[in-house]
């Protein structure tokens, strides 16, 4: 999976204008035609005659028109128009268009031919009403042997910028053969920009492949397509809370005003102040307004930038694989870092231990940005609401269910990682079921809770089973959570005493330690009173002058230790082996007194 930028800029067919600047969601069949886009596909009118404003030689039989509306075989129902007979010039015209306000951009339609229909067309243009005629720039169409409909366009010369009586016609040059074949022509359209028109072509952003927090700059691409010098137009760049049919601007992130002057056909790099953007799926919109612009339409580019999360950044917090029934499995997420971020295409993959092959589940459209410090749950169905009554309020935003459940979780363990859109790994647990607590003896309905965000991801003292009757804490803090306190000293431990019984509280000790800047690698060990080894909890693991680490009061063979006294052992060792550092502490291991 490779990081990328997403853009997209609004379609000027989405909203028609007139001449006079008016918006007009309807435009009307008034000649010339002065509202643009025009679009004809000869369905308003029943056949065989045109539609108003329509016309076509008469070359065939002086009685009827050798084009006609025809309801046989249209690209779009119900109607096209067809013409016969490729040994007789033919041809069909446009309306008059009025140009005078607008700078003409592109006419585009689909024909289709039958296979013996071999006859040439040519496409061209008439600025006196019809009395003169010059070909529109581009090749003759020839037949290419194909019987589908195929769609061409040609530009508009520019020199017909403010004619006010421009026609087109599509011209049959006749062969000797094809008099049984049969031409249609359905779909035109004809576009044009209004006289002051500034358009927002496209949206740049560097780096392509941005990380969390890493500076963004955003360069808007603004190119006049109108008759008439403007100046004073603003770029804006917004949240986009919207979907892709809907854009919504919903939030101001960067603008811009240039004060410049550009000229028609003039382009201008309007860059914005640089941004940063939260790890995931940043959906945004940036506008252009320019108080003179006569068209709307083409004043918006949609973007979506994918930003790499940092690792660990986001954590796997509380992973229910062995559910009941009818309550479903559910993994939730937790965000460790310092930012919001945007769940929305992030992945979770999953593997057993005895295959290679992943199941890849792809969230959808996450509505809240995930803050620092919340949670969010991925789940199976909508069970998990039966189960965990508390997430039908509030929190019922941080749900997300996807259509459909495609990691399946196993009771025997496996590896679930957490991959953020770009494909990076964030968070890999290889969980088992060993990690319950043993003094819980039925783990049906129970999840494994993370004890400390920041500790080993796949460190089995890192987990626990919930302690809590409803047997699962989704969007809520981890019944076997601990706070971390840090304590004066080199090497502490909290809390202290410490009750590794399986309730709920002071279940695990987490171990701080400080030792002098520089790169070591620590070794950390448990000792009880007597001096014996009971249990390593590091060995020459990297750290850079502080860390933490769980010790969940049980030995090397996975059995609590007795109540008493224990000393932990701390050495650190350079990467030359040329400089050493030590330090002792001293935990209480309680039990309950009956």
């Amino acid at each position: 999976m490779t990081r990328r930028l997403l853009t997209h800029c609004l379609l000027r067919a989405l909203l028609p204008f007139t001449a006079g600047g008016v918006l007009n969601a309807h435009a009307q069949s008034v000649f010339p035609v002065s509202v643009f886009p025009y679009a004809e596909s000869f369905d308003s009118v029943a056949g065989p005659g045109l539609p108003g404003g329509w016309e076509s030689t008469r070359n065939r039989t002086s009685a009827a028109a050798d084009m006609t509306v025809s309801q046989t075989a249209p690209r779009s129902f119900p109607n096209c128009v067809s013409a016969t007979n490729a040994t007789v010039a033919q041809a069909l015209t446009s309306p008059e268009f009025d140009f005078s306000l607008v700078n003409p951009d592109t006419i585009s339609w689909f024909m289709r031919r039958s296979s013996t229909f071999t006859a040439p067309v040519v496409v061209e243009y008439s600025s006196d009403g019809g009395n003169a005629w010059i070909p529109v720039p581009g090749d003759t169409l020839l037949s290419d042997g194909s019987a589908a409909y195929e769609e061409t366009a040609r530009v508009l010369p520019h020199a017909l910028a403010g004619m006010s009586r421009v026609r087109l016609r599509w011209r049959i040059v006749p062969v000797p053969t094809g008099s049984a074949g049969t031409l249609r022509f359905d779909d035109i359209r004809v576009t044009a920009h209004a006289a002051k028109d500034l358009s927002l072509v496209r949206v740049i952003v560097a780096p392509q492949s941005p990380r969390s927090s890493e500076a963004i700059s955003v360069t808007a691409i603004v190119k006049n397509v109108g008759l008439v010098p403007l100046s004073d137009a603003t770029v804006r760049l917004y949240t986009n809370c919207g979907d892709p049919l809907r854009p919504d601007a919903c939030s101001l992130i960067a603008q811009s005003a240039p004060s410049t002057l550009l000229a028609p056909g003039d382009t201008l790099r309007v860059a914005l102040p640089e941004i940063r953007l939260g790890p995931g799926l940043n959906p945004l919109i940036a506008v252009l307004q320019e108080a003179e612009d006569m068209d709307r339409s083409d004043d918006s580019c949609r973007a979506v930038i994918e930003v790499g999360a940092r690792p660990g950044g986001v954590v796997i917090n509380e992973i229910m694989f062995a559910p009941f029934a009818d309550e479903g499995e559910y993994v939730e997420l937790m965000n460790a870092g310092g930012e919001p971020v945007s769940l929305t295409g992030w992945h979770l993959t999953f593997r057993t231990e005895s295959s290679t092959a992943r199941k890849i589940l792809t969230l959808p459209v996450v509505p809240v940005l995930l803050g620092p410090g919340s949670c969010a749950v991925v789940a199976e169905d909508s069970g998990i609401f039966r189960y965990f009554p508390w997430l039908r309020g509030a929190d019922s935003a941080r749900v997300v269910i996807p259509p459909a459940w495609e990691i399946r979780l196993t009771n025997t363990g496996g590896s679930l990682d957490l991959l953020d859109p770009p494909g990076n790994l964030i968070d890999s647990v290889q969980y088992s079921p060993s990690w319950h607590n043993p003094a819980v003896v039925d783990r049906t309905g129970r999840s494994l809770e993370r004890v400390l965000p920041s500790g080993g991801s796949s460190d089995p003292g890192n987990w626990s089973t919930c302690t809590l009757p409803e047997g699962g804490t989704p969007a809520r803090a981890n019944s076997v959570a601990l706070a971390l306190r840090h304590a004066a000293g080199t090497l502490s431990a909290f809390p202290n005493p410490f009750s590794p019984d399986g309730d709920g509280r002071d279940d695990a000790t987490v171990i701080s330690y400080s030792i002098p800047t520089g790169v070591w690698s620590v070794s950390i060990r448990i000792f009880d009173a007597r001096g014996r080894l009971i249990r390593t909890l590091a060995t020459s693991t990297p750290s850079t002058g502080s860390g933490e680490i769980i010790w969940d009061g049980r030995d090397d063979r996975r059995l609590t230790g007795r109540m008493g006294i224990y000393v932990v052992f701390l050495e650190a060792t350079d990467a030359g082996r040329l400089s050493s550092f030590s330090a002792k502490g001293v935990v209480v291991l309680a039990h309950r007194l009956n």
